[in-house]
């Protein structure tokens, strides 16, 4: 096999699972991630990137609730570090952007409630890849994130949304994604 060509352009898309680390989210199950890192390699040990990521939240509701749903998106900077390994490369690397965050509850009798939020994601990516070829490397990539809610705002339905600054809200997420890095 040929050794890894560095070109310039870096994608690095993913699919995988995260959860929930933190106390109060014990209703919360693992769910689905999906993702992806773009941008360049300025020189072969260093790339710089754009991550986007989508979580669905699996959310564990009472027989009250016929709809509990959550979904996040985070838009962060996320610089990596690759270092050769043989035929491998491992990366690890900071991540800081933002995220957003919507949940909807629908309760059979007579509630049905939006909650929406914003807030700062920062975080440290890491991954082993493995070359399969001269332009392409498949592995798994672990991320941990911290998100602080910075607002937040509940939406009930013919009513004014009710908006204001979050007080200690935050969530500690752990993701494990199969994913190619493609350069």
């Amino acid at each position: 096999m040929k050794p890894p060509r560095h070109g310039r352009f870096l994608a690095l898309p993913y699919l995988g699972v995260h959860a929930y680390q933190n106390r109060a989210a014990s209703a919360y199950f693992p769910g689905l991630r999906i993702g992806g890192l773009f941008g360049g390699r300025v020189i072969d040990l260093l790339s710089l990137n754009w991550e986007l990521t989508f979580d669905v939240s699996n959310v564990d509701s009472p027989p009250s609730m016929t709809g509990v749903s959550e979904w996040a998106f985070d838009f962060a900077f996320s610089p990596m570090v690759h270092l050769p390994a043989g035929p491998a490369e491992l990366l690890l690397g900071p991540k800081l952007g933002v995220f957003w965050v919507r949940g909807t509850i629908n309760n059979s009798s007579y509630l049905n409630e939006t909650r929406q939020g914003t807030g700062l994601v920062g975080g440290i990516n890491a991954g082993a890849f493995m070359h399969v070829s001269a332009s392409t490397s498949i592995g798994v990539l672990l991320s941990f994130e911290l998100r602080k809610i910075e607002h937040a705002c509940n939406v009930n339905p013919d009513e004014i949304a009710l908006c204001s600054l979050a007080r200690d809200t935050s969530a500690k997420v752990v993701g494990l994604t199969a994913a190619a890095l493609f350069r």
